[in-house]
């Protein structure tokens, strides 16, 4: 997970592979990782993609930001198998805490 902040917009690049296979819940947040001094203006989504197998799904697995964390949602229930490799971007306007 890489990031920098320009002007008040935090630019946050996201490559995660999971090791071991997981539920993740309709809407529900895996955290990935804490944006450490700085919070969210508002919450915001970016298409997180990966190579699951699943390409009719694909548009609605996400990258998502919000408050001072960035965590990996989908919008349906589904399985992500072991070792599923997962890329994204993400801008977001941020603020100091």
């Amino acid at each position: 997970m890489h990031g920098i902040v320009v002007n008040g917009i935090a630019i946050i690049t996201a490559h995660w592979t999971n090791k071991g296979e997981f539920w993740s819940s309709a809407w529900g947040d895996v955290l990935l990782a804490r944006i450490n001094g700085l919070k969210t203006v508002h919450e915001m989504h970016s298409i997180f993609l990966d190579n699951a197998g699943d390409p009719a799904n694909q548009s609605f697995r996400y990258l998502h930001v919000v408050y001072g964390g960035v965590y990996f949602r989908t919008a349906y229930g589904c399985n992500v198998p072991a070792g599923t490799w997962h890329m994204g971007h993400i801008a977001v306007p941020v603020t100091t805490v």
